[in-house]
């Protein structure tokens, strides 16, 4: 009996600490339940726009249904449809196309609290915000309200056929097509605007921020004609930013619009030229990973086109007028950037060798690096050519008009110097959440020295949010973006320094040569 009693006893406890750990915040569709972990409130999987199914699918996100009762946010909601991983213990979790959801980290006791919204990479193919690389915990430990985003992918998110030029609409704006996945980070962007207030921020204080695909749609939303007031400032880690423009239905040279590409996703889906907006949303959504091969039918890959109405101009041609969101920015990249291509099966000698013998000038500047290695030569020009060098130009270009802070990572963690050849694109994320213990034997993985680089790296971020200015107690200084004395905040097993003029022989040869070869 006493048995009995102390274990009723134990579970009436367990229970009433479960229903005081729970935490309510009202949105402006309905009540939200959270949970309380020590001085942090975590809400995940909460939805910022009505499911886009059905007739929804490949329409601009549409406003949420109200709801009364508290809507339970303790678990990740779905990821967006994509390729599933080879690796189980990689596996991203339970699709559906019902996954625009976001999820915060708060302080407990927070009020007006700055805000970063993290939009994650991918390709505009893969990544879900619940990755656990994006725990907003450390951010939160600084007094900063995390916010991670999904956004749809792949075809889902960017797709264009002349079925859906001709379908009526349910919202105001009908010329919207091709860009669903850059609307849905603007319609979380305006979700933020209108409730993070109830969860301690200020929307005043928005930090917007992305690595790769992530970082590039941070360009894009800059670049963007409606974004205007929802956000006051952005980091951009390895987003590139001269990447050849594509449009919405015009064709260039090597170059097809997505409604062709889309029209090739029909065929191969086997439809006819007069299939109907209404088939095509039929399809069911794994056809379009598994049927639909992007490589065929997008040769460009995934991503934001000019649509002439949220894009108006491709991104050299907006950061070169000016005509972009006038905000301090951090912007970025790493040592080894062409490591990405690896990660997609793709060779950086084969494309670089496709250019012929007008690159032999740039490859002989940088056999001073690269020796003979062909391969390792291919990987330097491919990473400057599309990360390094941008974040350099765009850098300057911006610098015109708002402080601007540019970076590069060539930290290694300590027990992979031997082997690595640079810091792998994507490295920076788990320095700059703090989020080391994600991996698996973290303890045996890092050194302290990674350790204290993560902590430097998260402090200069959450600064940034917090003031605008990346620079603080116990951090080396990071000056300021001038294209006069070229200085960055170089990253590496040494520490942190701001060298001047940082592989300008190389970095201004391959800005040459693409724009000579109007790349």
């Amino acid at each position: 009996m006493k048995t009995l009693i102390t274990l009723l006893f134990t579970v009436l406890l367990l229970i009433a600490t479960s229903v005081s750990a729970a935490v309510l915040r009202q949105t402006t569709a309905g009540p939200v339940e959270g949970e309380k972990d020590g001085e942090l409130l975590i809400f995940k999987g909460i939805p910022y726009a009505a499911p886009p199914v059905g007739a929804r699918r490949w329409q601009p996100p549409q406003p949420l249904a109200n709801w009364q009762q508290p809507l339970q946010t303790r678990e990740f909601g779905p990821v967006c449809p994509q390729p599933k991983r080879q690796d189980r213990r990689r596996d991203t979790g339970p699709q559906s196309e019902d996954c625009l959801t976001l999820n915060i980290w708060t302080p407990a006791a927070a009020s007006k609290a700055p805000v970063m919204v993290w939009i994650h990479g991918g390709a505009f193919r893969v990544g879900t915000s619940s990755s656990p690389f994006y725990d907003g915990s450390a951010f939160a430990r600084q007094g900063i309200v995390l916010v991670s985003v999904n956004y749809r992918l792949g075809h889902l998110g960017f797709f264009d056929h002349p079925a859906l030029a001709t379908q009526s609409s349910d919202t105001s704006e009908p010329d919207m097509r091709g860009n669903y996945g850059l609307m849905d980070q603007i319609s979380a962007l305006r979700w933020v605007q209108n409730n993070i207030a109830a969860f301690g921020g200020d929307p005043a204080r928005v930090t917007v921020f992305g690595e790769s695909a992530g970082g590039s749609s941070v360009l894009y939303l800059m670049a963007a004609e409606n974004t205007a007031g929802l956000f006051s400032q952005a980091m951009v880690q390895s987003g590139g930013g001269l990447q050849r423009p594509r449009y919405l239905e015009q064709d260039l040279p090597n170059t097809p619009s997505l409604q062709q590409g889309g029209i090739k996703v029909a065929a191969q889906l086997g439809f006819e030229d007069d299939v109907s907006a209404a088939e095509l949303r039929a399809v069911p959504a794994s056809d379009f990973i598994t049927r639909a091969d992007p490589l065929q039918s997008q040769s460009l890959g995934f991503g934001p086109v000019i649509d002439g109405t949220l894009l108006k101009r491709s991104l050299p041609e907006a950061f070169r007028s000016g005509k972009v969101a006038r905000v301090p920015l951090v912007i970025g990249s790493n040592s080894y950037e062409a490591s990405v291509m690896k990660a997609f099966g793709q060779s950086t000698r084969y494309i670089i060798n496709q250019l012929g013998p007008a690159v032999d000038p740039v490859k002989q500047v940088y056999k001073a690096e690269a020796g003979n290695d062909e391969d390792y030569l291919a990987d330097l020009i491919f990473g400057d050519a599309s990360f390094v060098m941008p974040a350099r130009e765009i850098a300057r270009l911006h610098a015109r008009y708002q402080p601007v802070w540019q970076y590069h990572l060539d930290y290694v963690r300590q027990k992979a110097r031997d082997e690595a050849r640079g810091a792998n694109h994507g490295a920076d994320v788990i320095l700059v959440f703090n989020t080391l213990n994600a991996i698996p034997m973290s303890r045996f993985v890092f050194s302290q020295q990674d350790r204290d680089v993560a902590e430097k790296m998260n402090h200069y971020w959450a600064n940034f949010a917090r003031s605008g200015n990346p620079n603080g107690t116990g951090l080396s200084l990071w000056p300021t973006y001038k294209q006069t004395e070229d200085q960055l905040l170089l990253i590496n097993a040494d520490g942190f320094s701001s060298p001047a003029g940082y592989r300008r022989q190389q970095l201004d040869i391959v800005r040459d040569f693409m724009s000579a070869a109007g790349k």
